[in-house]
């Protein structure tokens, strides 16, 4: 049989097409669309074949079988997972790890039941003895309609993840947990019960049931009880689960005082819920996703909302705060598109990252004089807001804070205050202060005439600062008044929307921060030898701007330079330059170690960077929107800060061994992102490194490490995937 190679790896041929063999790990790692039957040889090329990855087979449209030798000894949890019709996979009878029972694999032992093929049959019955169920066994098994327990049956993990054609399932009296996601979206599953033996329930465990009526626990169970099929701990102290097709309406009983995580999540029907008086904490994503909710009272006993609490209630227009909470959540209230107005309670000391974000509707905000932090993008889309007062007492506002508010004419705030800083709100803001206005004489400042309108130089410092916002195109001298023209100031031409050129001299030695930031218009600038040092976001939002070089002075800049330069295609270095180069138009470090921006309007589909890169810099993929694949090196240790945000092409990632910091946002409103692989080397990232990810539904990662915990993420549907157990 003839074994040809190619650049991923060997290419083997089957039945309908080819199969691919990575040579470094001799895993099957993918397959041509064609193919109908794979049986994967115990070796190719002299590579021994040890393993089949996750999404193997994923776009194999006809398979309908495989056949694993007995060399095969690891099989990831989405090995099968696809959109295939598979029926049988076959295990040599020899496989010391694995064995099949009429084409559905069992471990050697029996115990464990690892896959059963989404085509197989519409009714299975599991063998007996069978103890545990493997995570994502039935994934995604649209067809199967009845599955029948042994009682042998301890553990279920997501195991039935997407069954949605199943709508009942008996479970054995020897169940001891049940994990996150194990009904996840089983849509046609109406009831359930419990038995006494049941010792643990995650969160989301039933999440997305849409046709859930009723949770039955049986009485003698110790940990657990139902109300009225409401799922609840056995003190009834705590809501753990409404069923989402239960009732449209609903009044929590007076015994509750916490509302568990995920409690309500995606109950679609329901428009109301009383809270009563008795309840003290609303846990994280209690009711997000609740699509019909219309209004929400929650009472002044409740003193903490969690994370996403409310998120996505896209029907919600009316909300009365409890008056003894101090923090407003991250992302709280994101996405309730129908929230008209807010008023946030006495005693609010801080709104957290996104709380009202994506809130179209909102107009009216009323703010306490207890607020003392607003953290980024707290408001962030709110594109009804016509005016906003900042208190006084507020001391911290975050980045984009009101980004993308465009509506948002008027800020009332005091002069010099935090929330005095224009890079805050969108273009052409005005500001009206409560205390005492900024004089407009200052001796130190001088009105220089340009087109458009002045721009304003400062003699003590040598630099221009400011100008007009009308100001068109500006040509810099290299004196005024005899002074020598040495910078641009931070913030200067910030927002200057009509200014399409600028001719900067060679007695500029610096560009401050946020320069140029939002010249929407600019498409053309020179950057002369003599610069040394470019600030962080200088040329932020420059919508227009094509193309740019740098000469061989620049040493020293800024992280963020070009986030949001949608048509930049590319960045030239001088190749004197013993700071930086490119690579094709890409910035780099001088040594290649650090990838500093990858220009958003290249038109290259796949990019592979650097061998050499070490560090990925904030925002150096900033709405990459035509990149689907990046390929990321070996000797990669960080990435940074909102590193492939807004890059909505990219379909999957796979983060190197060696990676050690994964940056805030780094892969933010990645929208079509499906699946990320996340060593263990990485110890720690936020919940937001993939915020606004909607479609991210696979984590493969390490059993135990950090990665494999679902607060990191999102979504509550994600699905982990363990490669290295």
């Amino acid at each position: 049989m003839e074994v040809s190679q190619q650049k991923t790896g060997i290419s083997f041929p089957v039945t309908g097409g080819n199969i691919i063999i990575d040579r470094g790990t001799g895993y099957v790692i993918g397959c041509d669309k064609t193919v109908t039957e794979a049986r994967i040889p115990e070796e190719a090329e002299g590579i021994k074949i040890t393993g089949i990855r996750e999404y193997a087979f994923n776009y194999c449209d006809e398979l309908t079988k495989v056949t694993i030798p007995s060399t095969v000894i690891h099989l990831s949890s989405g090995a099968f997972w696809g959109r295939n019709i598979l029926k049988n996979v076959y295990v040599a009878g020899d496989n010391p790890e694995f064995k099949d029972e009429d084409g559905v694999i069992y471990s050697k032992d029996g115990k464990t039941l690892i896959f059963y093929p989404g085509f197989h049959s519409d009714e299975y019955e599991i063998l007996p003895g069978t103890e545990r169920i493997a995570k994502g066994a039935f994934y995604n098994c649209t067809n199967i309609k009845s599955i029948k327990l042994p009682d042998s049956i301890l553990s279920l993990q997501g195991s039935f993840y997407g069954c949605t054609a199943l709508k009942s399932i008996k479970l054995p009296a020897r169940l001891t947990v049940i994990g996150d996601g194990a009904f996840g979206n089983c849509k046609s599953l109406e009831t359930i019960s419990l038995p006494y033996s049941v010792q643990r329930i995650d969160g989301s465990a039933f999440s997305g049931c849409t046709a859930l009526k009723s949770i039955k626990v049986n009485s003698d169970n110790i940990y657990y009880t139902d109300v009225d099929g409401v799922l609840f701990t056995k003190d009834r102290s705590t809501l753990l689960t409404y069923p989402n097709a239960h009732s449209e309406s609903y009044e929590i009983p007076s015994s509750t005082m916490t509302i568990g995580p995920w409690a309500f999540a995606k109950c679609d029907n329901l428009t109301e819920v009383i809270i009563p008086s008795s309840v003290t904490k609303i846990e994280q994503w209690a009711f997000g996703d609740c699509s019909s909710l219309k209004d929400i009272i929650i009472p002044d006993s409740v003193s903490i909302l969690g994370k996403r609490a409310f998120w996505h209630c896209e029907k919600l227009e009316k909300v009365m705060f409890s008056n003894n909470i101090e923090t407003i959540d991250d992302y709280c209230f994101a996405a309730c598109s129908s929230l008209r107005a807010i008023t946030i309670p006495e005693g609010v000391k801080t709104i957290g990252m996104g709380a009202f974000s994506y809130c179209y509707a909102l107009k009216d905000i009323l703010l306490p004089d207890t607020l003392t932090s607003i953290v980024s993008q707290a408001f962030e889309s709110c594109t009804a807001i016509p005016s906003v007062t900042i208190p006084s007492s507020v001391k911290y506002m975050g980045r984009a804070v009101f980004k993308g508010c465009w509506d948002l004419f008027t800020v009332y705030c005091n002069h010099k205050s935090v929330a005095d800083d224009e890079t805050l709100y969108p273009e052409n803001t005005e500001f009206i202060y409560t205390g005492e206005e900024e004089t407009k004489e200052d001796k130190d400042l001088i009105a220089y005439p340009v087109k458009g309108g002045n721009a304003y130089f400062k003699k003590s410092i040598g630099a221009f600062t400011d100008c007009d916002m009308y100001v068109t195109s500006i040509t810099i001298p290299e004196k005024v008044e005899n002074i020598t023209v040495r910078s641009i100031g931070s913030g200067a031409f910030l927002s200057c929307s009509r200014l399409s050129e600028v001719v900067l001299p060679k007695t500029i030695e610096e560009i401050g921060s946020n320069a140029f930031d939002s010249c929407t218009a600019l498409r053309k600038i020179n950057i002369p030898q003599g610069i040394k040092k470019i600030g962080k976001g200088a040329f932020n939002n420059c919508i227009d701007l094509e193309t740019i070089e740098f000469p061989e002075s620049l040493a020293k800049i800024g992280g963020c330079l070009f986030s949001g330069c949608k048509k930049l295609k590319n960045i030239k270095v001088s190749p004197e330059n013993n700071s930086f180069t490119d690579e094709n138009g890409v910035f780099y470090s001088r040594d290649r170690s650090i990838l500093i921006s990858y220009p958003a309007g290249k038109q290259q589909e796949e990019y592979t960077i650097e061998p050499t890169t070490r560090t990925i810099y904030d925002n150096a993929f900033d709405e990459c929107v035509n990149l689907k694949k990046i390929e990321l090196c070996p000797k990669l240790t960080r990435i940074g800060d909102g590193a492939f945000s807004r890059c909505y092409s990219l379909k999957s990632i796979i983060i190197p061994s060696g990676v050690r910091v994964l940056g805030s946002f780094a892969f933010e409103h990645c929208k079509n992102l499906s699946d990320v692989d996340i060593p263990d080397s990485i110890k720690t990232f936020d919940e937001f490194v993939f915020d606004d990810c909607p479609n991210l539904s696979i984590v493969y990662c390490d059993k135990g490490s950090f990665a494999d915990n679902k607060e990191h993420y999102p979504s509550g549907d994600v699905v982990f995937v363990y490669l290295r157990q």
